[in-house]
């Protein structure tokens, strides 16, 4: 890339992004009798997907102290050794904390939302009346639980730092830049992967969203609940969860082996999405081999940005499907 300015190199792919969600937009909006708001969903996750990486990289690498590379080749950037959360040896409740902790914030945040709005005196079945419920907060409880979670954990991490005789807390939680080749390879693995997991469900189709789950419920529906859900899919649950399960959790459980650290790790994010699979096999599958992509990318190259990009592809790719099929 020598020779171009970072400036240029982001007018090139905001030129190609362009013309992919015109494209995109109309072939979308010809099924949905819509075409400006199918161009404009299209742009956005597209448009978000195709430049993340760039802003991403440089954001963070900014933002923590780091040195990033505005131009030229940075696959020679040293990868930094393993360094641990504790100088003390493995601690197991840490690592519960986390998971703990995450979870408890996000259900905080939906038992408070549910509450607001449920009706229990109005004489329906409690379970209806409560998926009522779930349905009518979701546009406001999906993002807000999840960030919430997310800065939870950050507040835990702050405490772990006390008992580090010195710094190097942004190592062991890999939040630092990457090399320009392995953001794209995880880009273009987690396209694929999402591709993959379409065509299986194409060979194997899912039954009605009365057999799906509540989530399926939420694709099925029109309107601010498939939005919300796309937007948090692609722009806050890779950063959010990569941040939470391959940065804090697998750098907690470090000091027990990589194999380890990504087996616990990758087991308890794959576990927490079960809602997402349980009433379709297949998508198991889906995670699972997203999970262990995201792992193999945070420990060979000490960051979490490569899986950050490669879960936002997996999640972009399986949105726009959901929500134009």
């Amino acid at each position: 890339m020598a020779g171009y300015t970072r400036q240029q190199l982001v007018a090139a792919k905001a030129g190609v992004v362009g013309l992919t969600s015109v494209v995109a937009g109309w072939f979308l909006g010809r099924e949905e009798g819509d075409y400006a708001a199918s161009m404009f969903v299209a742009a956005a996750i597209l448009g978000s997907m195709a430049t993340a990486y760039e802003y991403l990289s440089y954001w963070l690498a900014s933002w923590f102290g780091g040195q990033p590379a505005l131009t030229g080749d940075i696959a020679a950037e040293p990868v930094p050794p393993i360094e641990t959360v504790a100088d003390s040896p493995f601690r197991a409740i840490d690592a519960l904390k986390v998971v703990a902790v995450f979870l408890s914030a996000q259900l905080a945040v939906w038992i408070v939302a549910v509450l607001g709005v449920i009706d229990p005196s109005g004489g329906r079945d409690p379970s209806a009346e409560g998926t009522a419920a779930v349905l009518r907060v979701f546009p406001v409880a999906l993002p807000l639980s999840m960030l919430t979670g997310g800065c939870a954990v950050y507040l835990l991490t702050r405490r772990f730092a006390r008992r580090r005789p010195t710094g190097g807390s942004r190592t062991a939680y890999a939040i630092r830049g990457a090399p320009a080749r392995d953001v794209a390879f995880g880009a273009t693995t987690g396209a694929l992967l999402a591709l993959l997991l379409v065509l299986l469900s194409i060979l194997m189709p899912v039954g009605s969203p009365e057999d799906q789950g509540l989530l399926a419920k939420v694709l099925a529906a029109s309107g601010t609940g498939r939005l919300v859900f796309g937007i948090t899919a692609v722009l806050l649950a890779p950063p959010v969860e990569e941040y939470v399960f391959r940065g804090v959790l697998l750098g907690t459980l470090l000091p027990i082996g990589e194999v380890g650290a990504g087996v616990l790790s990758g087991l308890a994010f794959w576990l927490l999405h079960v809602t997402e699979w349980i009433h379709y096999w297949p998508a198991a599958l889906g995670v699972g081999a997203m999970t262990v992509l995201v792992t193999h990318l945070r420990l060979r190259t000490r960051s979490i940005l490569p899986g950050i990009v490669a879960h936002l592809f997996y999640n972009g790719a399986l949105t726009l499907v959901a929500l134009f099929a």
